[in-house]
This record gives C-alpha cells, structure tokens and sequence, in this order.
C-alpha cells in the first residue's frame, strides 16, 4: 500500500516570507499606515512558526520509498 503525505506550503516547504512582507507594506501604504518592511518582517518572524529542516531532502526520500506527496496552502 502507498503512503499518502499532504504538506502546507507556505512556512514549511517554501519561504514566503518576501512577498508577504511586501504585500502588507503595500496594503500598510493603500491604508496610510506608516511602516516599514524591516518592522513587518520583524513581526512576521517572531510570531511565526519555523519551517522544516532539509525539507527537500524529506520529501526526497520520501518519493524514493513510494510515497505520494502533496502540498497544500491556503492563501
């Protein structure tokens, strides 16, 4: 029988963290909000949760044993 893994995308497999940041600095300006990308970045890194270590190398090894792999975002 195959494995089945189903993986979240962003924060886990890609780092997605520059084109957020530059999202909400622009949507900050649309609004009047004044800041700055280095304080939303800031921001965006102590509440986050940290990514997978050697993801590319787990989903690797995992397709090398049979398994199937499929990411999953919600943005």
């Amino acid at each position: 029988m195959k494995k089945a893994y189903i993986w979240d995308l962003d924060g886990t497999l890609l780092d997605s963290y520059d084109i957020i940041v530059s999202s909400l600095h622009e949507t900050y300006q649309k609004f009047g909000i004044d800041t700055n990308k280095d304080d939303i970045l800031k921001h965006a890194i102590r509440y986050s949760v940290s990514s997978f270590i050697h993801s590319k190398e787990i989903l690797e090894y995992l397709s090398q044993q049979g398994a199937l792999n499929f990411a999953f975002t919600k943005k």
